[in-house]
């Protein structure tokens, strides 16, 4: 199975009679479009690693991709199968990509045309693979240091229904023999108990409810955990780090300024620095000097990397001293991941 373009029926028609026989209909379509996919970055990690050792072994795309299409993975069967029809149907890699926009995004279709034209393939795909697993790292980190406060929060929802349940009814029983006031707090456990019980069916369609809306907006509450205040300058310090590693990576490899910017400025999911970004590159595009736009704009990115930034613009050296303030900043980033380890936990239980 796979997809052959023609822009005409005649070729389709001769292409289909010299390879299967009879043809018994054949209609016009406006475009391809393949199924509907969810992918995860897991995978996307695996697909460039694969591609990467693929093309430094001197195995050709078309024979790489075959290898790659034998897994067990039917996602990827799908991803890989349709990358290889549009490399045979003579097409670049970058364009056979932009077929699958659910699983190649736009970055990764920019840092591959990259590749493609600077003879650096390998090493692009090597990054892709780099910054979807740092990415898979990150999440991965948050969701262990809260899975032990959420699982514990699990425990006492559950001792509270038991304590409502068993314990309370047998409270009340005692205060109804003595003939003793009920109110308070107690009076209010009660009601609740007995409104539940009266209402059970109701209440476990409520529970149904918020556990499928969380899950169903799962991202979003993830988008909210991440604008906490400590969280919020811990995320804003690794989507820096990401911008500024592509920026060297692309600068490396012939990219233009203006390109580069508005290529690793794709990493930058928030909005008000991603507006930033593009107010550099309108102000280069101006023919103004990055030293100065830095100069002028202190929040644009941290004080570290914003000096390093101002001196390599100016002496021309711009992609080795930003290696050097990538180097500092991954140390930087460890030792502020540690501390969210030590302390986050302990604060969220």
């Amino acid at each position: 199975m796979g997809v052959v373009d023609f822009e005409d029926y005649t070729p389709a028609l001769e292409y289909v009679r010299r390879n299967y026989g009879m043809v018994l209909r054949l209609e016009k379509v406006n475009k391809y479009q393949p199924h509907s996919q969810n992918y995860t970055d897991r995978q996307r990690t695996y697909f460039f690693k694969q591609l990467a050792s693929i093309l430094q072994s001197g195995v050709t795309i078309s024979e790489g991709l075959n290898i790659l299409s034998t897994g067990k993975d039917t996602k990827m069967f799908h991803v890989v199968k349709n990358l290889s029809v549009g490399i045979d149907n003579g097409l670049s890699i970058h364009e056979s990509m932009a077929r699958l926009p659910n699983f190649f995004t736009e970055l990764c279709l920019t840092l591959v045309r990259a590749g493609e034209t600077s003879g650096e393939l390998p090493k692009m795909c090597l990054e892709l693979a780099e910054y979807f697993d740092r990415k898979v790292k990150f999440q991965d980190y948050f969701s262990k240091i809260l899975a032990y406060p959420l699982m514990v929060l699990a425990v006492g929802v559950c001792v509270f229904f038991l304590f409502l349940f068993v314990v309370l009814p047998n409270v009340g029983s005692m205060y109804a023999s003595l003939r003793a006031p009920i109110g308070g707090s107690l009076g209010a456990l009660l009601g609740l108990q007995q409104f539940i019980s009266r209402w059970w069916y109701l209440f476990v369609a409520v529970l149904l409810l918020t556990g499928y809306l969380f899950y169903r907006y799962r991202r979003l509450f993830f988008a909210r955990f991440f604008q906490l205040p400590y969280i919020r300058d811990l995320h804003g310090e690794v989507l820096e780090l990401r911008f500024c590693k592509l920026l060297v990576l692309l600068l490396d490899s012939g990219v233009d300024i203006l390109s580069a910017l508005n290529s690793a400025a794709l990493v930058v999911t928030q909005g008000p620095k991603y507006l930033q970004l593009q107010e550099l590159k309108i102000s280069l595009a101006k023919g103004e000097d990055m030293a100065d736009i830095l100069e002028r704009e202190e929040g644009m990115f941290s004080p570290m990397v914003r000096g390093f930034m101002i001196v390599g613009s100016r002496t021309g050296n711009l992609t080795a001293l930003l290696q050097d303030a990538i180097r500092i900043r991954e140390e930087e980033l460890n030792e502020h991941m540690e501390k969210i380890k030590e302390y986050l936990p302990p604060v969220l239980l």
